[in-house]
């Protein structure tokens, strides 16, 4: 699977335990709950969906395939935006 990134041009700003990130040619916002912005910290940082995956079901208990399943919904969401482009 391909590694992603928020656009640049998206402005990215942690609130609490969500994160809302606005796209600003349009003016419209996306928030995502703390997991989901972990999910993108890591996504920011450059890690790869294993990478993804093993950090956050180090931090949670949770199942990897569950964890790989709502990082996949989660990319498919901010594509779907127009909020992250693929880097790799």
């Amino acid at each position: 699977m391909a590694t992603y990134k928020l656009k640049s041009d998206v402005l990215a700003q942690k609130v609490v335990d969500e994160m809302v990130i606005l796209e600003p040619e349009n003016g419209e916002y996306f928030t995502v709950n703390g997991v989901g912005s972990d999910m993108i910290a890591l996504l920011e940082e450059g890690k790869s969906e294993d990478e993804v995956v093993a950090a956050m079901t180090e931090k949670f208990d949770v199942d990897a395939d569950e964890v790989r399943a709502d990082y996949r919904t989660l990319l498919e969401q901010l594509d779907e935006q127009g909020l992250v482009e693929v880097v790799a």
